[in-house]
């Protein structure tokens, strides 16, 4: 991987010479070495392998462990929220309520829309622009063939023509999500044209299902392929448990296929390695709120697997190299995640409440996450403030910074709320180190837009990862020494994220997500309750 990258690179910087040659070089050096296992400050290393040791795994995989204490559902059973009745009486189990949701209706459909020669090509387009530019997974010569074969009309049931049923779908997903962006420009008829693109998303997904035995039934790169662009679909419906079904067949069907797969770098073996690690990402993020989700085993052998080489997925060679960085970085800050949260959460073995033994191991996660950024290549480089990003993908990275760093400055944020509950004096050190988690927090929740990475495929996850984050702030404003520290914005946080996520809950023309629902509904109460401890000083 390492030998490709280097070689793509120096013939990327002889057609664009400039000081990007840098940056891409320590990304590489990153993503190859210092990502593979933990750097070295004194004595916190040593802390992390032990933790590992002790449970007999490889220091290489970034597993995250089941159980994890780290889910907004294990915030909102802390103690320090035992005075907010309302907030846990009247909430529910998010499994249970996506569970005992309506289920998906499924239209009777046998004719296809009628598209001309120009809509088919800005379809397919905003599927590359969206979806295969942050899962890179399918090559430019196949996104080719399917605009000639929705041209001629998929009358049969080939593996092939699915995948041209679902990417059609995702495409007009992706026409849908765009018209959020941040800076999108409104232009007449732009209703009409997301009101079609929605029912031509649901049209061909709709027809694409008629066909789904041919998906399961068969062995073979393109159904794997099939069986993660159902899962996003799902994800984009906002139908958490039948897209993490879909990720759980995809992982399955793509281990079996990278098992028996020979040893040379194909176009088959290479799109494989992609939806496994696309597969990773997505998994740790539905794991990351559904602690209790059976594991697929992609993150134990993550650490046997290549990352991505070159894949001919745009024509455009500064896109795909664009496209390449970004999957390279969301991977890497996904392992990065799932190694704070094992380190610092696991049920048995995290530190986080050890007075002792956390503050090593989160000064050692914080290099890496200093590390990361700092290799990031100048196209997806931020500030750690309030600036607006270069590009959506810049900003979708520093959500994960932001979150990233939070979560590492937690158990800072925790024992300040323990010390505070038994009248304990506070050190100044702890109370600064609880300040970057709020600091850090805040941010995350300012620095949100509809990016739409974030819009087609997050929309649940986030919401669930933004009430969490308004716990945080709500338990914070209770301590007299951290609500000194809470600046102003803080009562601002609950209406930008009503007025950004509420247009999302309904973006895809399905119903609404329960947990969604719940998850603003407690973001408003807990606006609320701020704005009761903050303005009014109660």
């Amino acid at each position: 991987m390492c030998l490709w990258l280097r070689s793509r690179h120096q013939s990327q910087e002889r057609r664009h010479p400039g000081n990007g040659a840098q940056a891409r070089g320590s990304i590489i050096s990153y993503l190859s070495a210092a990502d593979r296992q933990p750097s070295s400050i004194t004595g916190a290393r040593q802390l992390v392998q032990d933790v590992r040791r002790k449970r007999n795994e490889s220091l290489h995989n970034a597993v995250l462990s089941a159980e994890h204490t780290s889910t907004t559902e294990s915030v909102l059973a802390w103690p320090y929220f035992d005075i907010y009745h309302s907030l846990r009486s009247q909430y529910q189990p998010i499994f249970a309520i996506e569970q005992q949701r309506s289920k998906f209706g499924l239209a009777t459909l046998h004719q296809l829309p009628f598209l001309d020669r120009d809509e088919a090509q800005t379809i397919t387009k905003a599927f590359q622009d969206v979806l295969n530019f942050s899962y890179p997974t399918v090559l430019a010569t196949i996104l080719s063939d399917v605009e000639h074969r929705i041209l001629k009309g998929p009358n049969d049931d080939s593996i092939e023509s699915c995948l041209a049923l679902l990417i059609m779908a995702l495409g007009c997903a992706c026409r849908v999500v765009q018209s959020l962006n941040p800076g999108a420009m409104p232009s007449s008829g732009q209703d009409q044209q997301i009101i079609r693109s929605r029912l031509l998303a649901q049209t061909y997904f709709e027809l694409y299902l008629q066909r789904l035995s041919v998906v399961h039934l068969e062995v073979s790169t393109t159904s794997t392929q099939c069986l993660f662009f159902t899962a996003l679909f799902f994800a984009y419906l906002q139908r958490p448990l039948q897209a993490w079904s879909y990720i759980s067949m995809t992982a399955a069907k793509c281990r079996l296929l990278l098992s028996y797969a020979s040893a040379d770098t194909g176009v088959d073996t290479e799109c494989l390695r992609r939806i496994f690690w696309s597969c990773f990402i997505l998994e740790s993020d539905y794991i990351a709120e559904l602690a209790a989700l059976p594991q697929t085993g992609v993150s134990d052998m993550e650490s046997l697997v290549p990352y991505p080489a070159f894949y001919q997925t745009s024509e455009d060679d500064i896109e795909r190299e664009h496209s390449s960085l970004y999957f390279l970085a969301c991977v890497s800050m996904r392992r990065l995640l799932n190694r704070v949260h094992d380190l610092l959460y696991a049920p048995e073995t995290g530190v986080a409440f050890d007075d002792a033994r956390f503050p090593h191991i989160v000064a050692e996660l914080d290099h890496q996450l200093e590390e990361w950024r700092k290799c990031l290549p100048p196209f997806f480089r931020f500030t750690i403030d309030e600036s607006k990003t270069e590009t959506q993908h810049g900003g979708f990275l520093r959500q994960r910074y932001l979150t990233c760093r939070a979560v590492i400055y937690r158990p800072f944020l925790n024992q300040v709320l323990s010390k505070a509950s038994h009248g304990e004096l506070v050190g100044a050190n702890i109370l600064d180190k609880s300040e970057v988690c709020l600091r850090m927090c805040l941010l995350h929740i300012l620095n949100l837009r509809a990016f739409s990475h974030t819009v087609l495929v997050d929309t649940w996850i986030c919401s669930l990862s933004m009430a969490s984050t308004m716990l945080l702030l709500l338990a914070a404003s209770r301590i007299s020494d951290l609500k000194a520290r809470l600046n102003h914005g803080v009562l601002s946080v609950g209406k930008h994220l009503l007025e950004l996520i509420e247009p999302w809950t309904s973006v895809h023309g399905d119903q609404k997500s329960p947990s969604v629902r719940q998850s603003l509904w407690m973001i408003s109460e807990i606006d609320a309750l701020l704005h009761q401890v903050l303005a009014n000083g109660t």
